[in-house]
């Protein structure tokens, strides 16, 4: 296992009307409550620490989280995977798509 920071961006598609985007607040609350269920302890990935920081317009956010995991594809995958889960079906941001940022290590053991 890997102690390891990544980063995914949730971004809304260059056409998509600002009337029609969510509220910077309903985005952090939306995609932390997301995250919420991987901090508990014995969760598939844990999570030491999230951070949501939803973009002023609305248009999109950054999400970063500090966590254990066995690489970097299957910290990335899971939490896409809470991510899409918690957008599904969500008018407001339909169409919209994840990015990956950055990964980087602390500690591994080999």
């Amino acid at each position: 296992m890997a102690v390891l920071s990544i980063e995914i961006f949730l971004r809304a598609p260059e056409t998509t009307d600002p009337a029609s985007h969510p509220t910077p607040e309903w985005l952090t609350r939306t995609l932390a409550e997301a995250i919420t269920p991987l901090t508990a302890p014995g969760s598939v990935m844990p999570v030491i620490g999230a951070t949501v920081d939803a973009f002023p317009d609305g248009d999109g956010a950054q999400i970063r989280a500090t966590c254990l995991a066995a690489d970097g594809v299957e910290a990335m995958d899971t939490l896409a995977a809470r991510l899409e889960a918690a957008l599904f079906d969500v008018a407001c941001v339909e169409g919209w798509h994840l990015h990956a940022g950055q990964t980087n290590w602390y500690c591994a053991d080999n």
